[in-house]
């Protein structure tokens, strides 16, 4: 046969075929192969390779062929040079770069295995989403369309029904868009028809963010009853996008946007909602919650906040937020080396039923420069600094509910640390604050006040450590404390530390209090023991006692803090981690009878790969000057158990033992398989806030995954196992 009619053009398989007919006509057979040299051209591998008397290339026996990272395996391929393409004869199989697997029983494709037509196909995205249709007919472009299809993420063994699909008329895929059309599309669970949408787009599976709906959500509530939810995502370029929500109930309506940005120098993001309902119905009630944080300059911070409601019970109605407290401002903040400057301003606005906004404060003002250095000659390190801070209320009523105060102040704190023979380490702190007041709207004050406030303290402390023969380690360290301070000038009310805690991190301090307003006057003596171990098992745990001997008692210190009149408290501390992931905290103060506790509180958390338990109790005696004036004993439960692959459980509760009130608890169970996932949750909440009745809430939600990222869960088992 002479191939004097062939031309070397450059269509890779025509130059294959043209090679063939050069060296003669001929018959390879018991694995042969070709291969074309040139990088873009395909390789094709057969058992059989002829040329028939028409002049077609035919491979036959376990045909591979492969082309620019896409694979092709059939039991016989022709190739027409007149046509420009191959002729497929089943079972086919098509693996492309982008993850696309097609299989088929007959099929035409062009020699660049990226165009034409498969019958009786079955075509696999990312390995999560099949689609199983009588034809598919593939673009060069990049667009697969497909006729009567049937499509499903859940396995599908032999001729067994999924647990759902979309069966359509026609389905269109866009590589480029990353889109998937459905037309005249029909959600089947078990093969009975759910819901018809005349036309569905959803995004293909890999895809982070793409434009469509998301999974919708059925909520249940005793406040607007029966409701649901249709998430829409819309991305709006790289770095930003938005969802709208609206939400559905039998007893209102609203819109949710979620707005988030991304810059080069932060991020911002939005989150609104507009509503009416039957609770205030003439009302517009609506929420606004944002937040940004922004780079300024190398070492500057902005953060902005803004908080905004029509009522005190929008939030919790919706089930956005259970926040009792709503902060509106802004705050900067900048380290560079050893400097440290920030200032701010913040509003605040009270949902608490205990609590009225005009006397709250809601508005405070700050600023705050401070700067860390080493002396060269007296050694240790030095912060000095000046602080501003401005409280304002709105109620004109003179005396603690209408005051306002201003205070600037300057400090210097000083500290230096040295080691002594046999390891003995000792710790000197001195610091002085001058400080000065404006104060109003108060009659038990002086309009202006300048206060001096200096300190000293120096700790003692011995660390010992003992190696066992095991490896376990242990480790004691006794610690003493002997400590002065007081507090020259006028009066001034207590705005920044009307609580105070005693516990092992400011057991040895110089100070106590949490702000500058008061002042621990007077010497005391602070006498603790700290023990310790760890295992190499994995077991870890230590101990912490301590007590503080004081001089005079401060009468403005609340009882239960453990630093007043009951100075010689005991305060314990203890802790243990387990290697099975069970870990406890406790920290409780005893009074000097040793027959009572104060302020107490224990932790319990046990993690597993299969469960993971919470328990946290605590016990807060009744104090008036913290506003809290009856006593709270809380338990509060938390869990989640995961029996299988296929269910997990998780419930919590809020139990006030003092109150014999449960204040919150909640239920939710969810079944996962490799294409769906069922969420249930049912919850009540019991609140403070003003208007705010108790409220049940039930929740449902249904994800058909398979689309997007990070759709589908691999089934835990192949078919006939």
């Amino acid at each position: 046969m002479a191939p004097t009619y062939l031309d070397r053009k450059s269509h890779p398989l025509r130059s294959l075929l043209a090679a063939l007919l050069v060296s003669s006509s001929m018959v390879l057979s018991g694995g042969a192969a070709v291969a074309q040299q040139q990088a873009d051209q395909p390789t094709l591998l057969a058992d059989q390779i002829v040329i028939d008397d028409e002049g077609r290339l035919v491979a036959t026996g376990h045909v591979q062929v492969f082309h620019q990272g896409t694979a092709l395996t059939a039991s016989e391929v022709i190739y027409d040079r007149d046509s420009d393409a191959l002729t497929l004869s089943g079972p086919i199989l098509i693996q492309r770069p982008d993850g696309t697997v097609i299989s088929a029983e007959a099929g035409q494709l062009d020699q660049e295995l990226r165009g034409g037509l498969l019958q009786g196909a079955r075509m696999v995205l990312d390995q999560q989403l099949q689609l199983a249709a009588n034809e598919v007919r593939q673009s060069p472009n990049g667009v697969t369309r497909l006729t009567r299809v049937a499509a499903t993420s859940c396995q599908v063994c032999g001729t067994s029904t999924p647990l759902w699909q979309i069966r359509a008329a026609r389905v269109t895929h866009d590589t480029e868009s990353q889109q998937i059309w459905f037309e005249n599309a029909v959600l089947m669970v078990r093969d009975v028809p759910i819901a018809w949408l005349p036309a569905l787009r959803v995004p293909a599976p890999g895809v982070a963010r793409a434009r469509g709906f998301l999974a919708p959500g059925l909520v249940t509530s005793t406040s607007l009853g029966a409701g649901v939810r249709l998430p829409y995502f819309l991305p709006i370029g790289d770095s930003r996008d938005v969802t709208l929500t609206p939400y559905l109930a039998a007893n209102g309506k609203a819109l949710q946007a979620d707005y988030r940005q991304a810059f080069s120098f932060g991020r911002l993001r939005v989150n609104t909602l507009v509503g009416r309902d039957e609770i205030l119905p003439d009302d517009l009630r609506y929420y606004i919650d944002a937040a940004g944080d922004f780079r300024i300059s190398p070492g500057t911070t902005m953060h902005l906040q803004l908080q905004q409601i029509s009522d005190t019970a929008v939030m919790n109605n919706y089930g956005y937020s259970y926040a009792d407290r709503l902060q509106t401002g802004a705050e900067v903040l900048r380290i560079n080396n050893n400097i440290l400057s920030t200032f701010g301003f913040w509003g605040y606005r009270s949902l608490r039923g205990s609590e009225t906004n005009r006397s709250l404060p809601p508005y405070l003002a700050f600023g705050r420069w401070e700067q860390d250095v080493t002396l060269p000659y007296v050694g240790g390190r030095l912060t000095y600094g000046a602080e501003y801070a401005g409280l304002w209320r709105t109620d004109d009523t003179p005396g603690p509910l209408g005051r306002d105060v201003s205070r600037l102040s300057t400090f210097a704190e000083w500290s230096r640390n040295w080691t002594l023979p046999m390891g003995l380490r000792l710790r000197t702190e001195a610091a002085s604050y001058v400080l000065a007041y404006g104060i109003n709207d108060d009659p038990a004050y002086y309009d202006q006040a300048v206060r001096v406030q200096p300190s000293i303290a120096t700790t003692l402390s011995w660390p010992l450590m003992r190696r066992e023969s095991g490896g376990r380690t242990q480790y004691l360290e006794p610690i003493i404390s002997i400590g002065w301070a007081d507090g020259y000038g006028r009066n001034v009310p207590n705005e920044d530390s009307p609580i105070v805690e005693l516990d092992t991190a400011n057991m040895f301090a110089l100070q106590r209090y949490p702000g500058q307003d008061a002042v621990e006057s007077g010497a005391r003596m602070g006498i603790g023991l700290r023990w310790g171990f760890v295992d190499p098992s994995g077991w870890a745990g230590g101990l912490t006692v301590g007590r503080i001997l004081r001089q005079d008692f401060a009468d403005s210190s609340p009882i239960s803090s453990g630093t007043a009149e009951r100075a010689n408290d005991l305060l314990l501390e203890a802790e243990l981690v387990s290697p099975a992931g069970f870990s406890l905290d406790a920290r409780t103060l005893i009074n000097d009878k040793l027959d009572g506790f104060g302020k107490s509180e224990l932790r319990l958390n046990w993690y597993h790969s299969n469960y993971n338990l919470t328990a946290a109790f605590i016990n807060l005696p009744e104090e008036p000057w913290e506003d809290r004036p009856r006593k709270i004993t809380e338990l509060t439960l938390g869990g989640a158990y995961r029996f299988n692959d296929t269910w997990r459980v998780s419930s919590d509760l809020r139990y006030d033992f003092a109150a014999s009130q449960i204040m919150r608890n909640g239920f939710s169970m969810q079944w996962q398989n490799e294409c769906v996932v069922v969420d249930l949750s049912v919850s009540r909440r019991y609140t403070s806030a003003l208007y705010v009745e108790p409220a049940t809430e039930f929740g449902l939600s249904v994800n058909l995954t398979g689309f997007s990222v990070g759709g589908v869960r691999r089934a835990s088992s192949a078919c006939g196992t």
